[in-house]
């Protein structure tokens, strides 16, 4: 019993004492994010043909999508050091894996197209700018959605994993950024993402 006690303390001021540490790595990811931006402005200007700032341009910028999970995360743990979450793959809500991320999907696959110009280099173009837009929207609605079950979350001391990882992935709002930099990269030149760096 004293034990557990002991251990049921130490983990809590643990956590806690590794607060700074969360707070240098969401300021990090804020940092990569806006310089994901960045390199999505140059990739933009350079109309999608140079694969270095394309490269710097996706890997930076989708990092955007745990700036808020990050925190959440380890106030989960501070909670209750054996909360489980489900967090692995793309961060997605609900609504936008439903929505835009099929919309990024058609995109990419008739940027693809070979045998169809019209579709290759116009549809896709549009598909890209409206998945950006859409994007915008549904990333909103989940996060508002997440915002409503972060109380959940934490009330039930994150016992419930479904509760968490569904919080978890509706605070992926600040990936919006990462969307509409995809969209208007696609819009400018949609085979850029065609080939792996």
């Amino acid at each position: 019993m004293i034990n557990n006690t002991i251990n049921f303390i130490f983990k809590r001021v643990e956590g806690i004492t590794e607060l700074p540490v969360t707070v240098g790595y969401t300021a990090t990811l804020a940092c990569k994010t806006i310089a994901g931006v960045a390199a999505s402005a140059l990739s933009i200007l350079t109309l999608g043909l140079n694969s270095k700032i394309n490269k710097y341009a996706n890997e930076w910028t989708v990092v955007s999508a745990q700036i808020l999970v990050t925190p959440y995360g380890k106030m989960l743990k501070i909670i209750n050091p054996n909360a489980q979450c489900a967090s692995k793959g793309i961060l997605m809500g609900v609504i936008t894996e439903k929505l835009a991320n099929p919309i990024f999907q058609k995109a990419w696959d008739e940027a693809q197209n070979e045998s169809f110009f019209f579709r290759k280099h116009v549809v896709s173009r549009g598909a890209y700018a409206l998945g950006a837009l859409v994007a915008t929207i549904t990333r909103t609605a989940d996060f508002v959605l997440g915002l409503l079950a972060l109380p959940v979350s934490f009330i039930t001391l994150g016992t419930f994993e479904k509760i968490n990882t569904f919080t978890y992935k509706q605070l992926s709002f600040p990936a919006f950024i990462g969307d509409v930099c995809v969209g208007m990269r696609g819009l400018v030149n949609p085979q850029q993402f065609n080939t792996t760096n």
